[in-house]
């Protein structure tokens, strides 16, 4: 309950830029409002939104799943990825894997990232 927060208000204003980006087909806008997303939930220090978000990217379960077991249906911005032709690694290591580094106490998060990216 209560009003929203500051941090909130960005992290439902940076989703629904992504939501925006994606439904309008527009690649670089994408990608940047996954990036600033990332850095919402990585300023807030969501480890368990970044999860939801590198694993959706990526495609599933993988080593930042933390072994939460099959999810099924990826979400809006899985879906973009293959639909806008990104390439997911990238993405995941050019715009999100820089914010999770900002917080150094999502530091394991950004190790299994990197397990998980390199093992692909």
């Amino acid at each position: 309950g209560g009003a929203p927060t500051p941090a909130d208000v960005t992290r439902s204003h940076c989703e629904d830029r992504v939501a925006a980006s994606a439904a309008l087909g527009s690649r670089d806008e994408f990608v940047v409002w996954t990036g600033r997303l990332a850095g919402c939930l990585a300023g807030g220090g969501d480890e368990d939104g970044l999860r939801y978000l590198v694993d959706d990217l990526l495609g599933g379960d993988g080593a930042a799943g933390g072994g939460g077991g099959g999810r099924g249906a990826r979400s809006f911005v899985g879906a973009a990825v293959d639909t806008l032709g990104l390439d997911p690694r990238a993405l995941v290591r050019d715009s999100i894997l820089p914010e999770i580094s900002r917080n150094r106490q999502l530091q394991r998060l950004l190790n299994e990232v990197q397990m998980e990216l390199q093992s692909l």
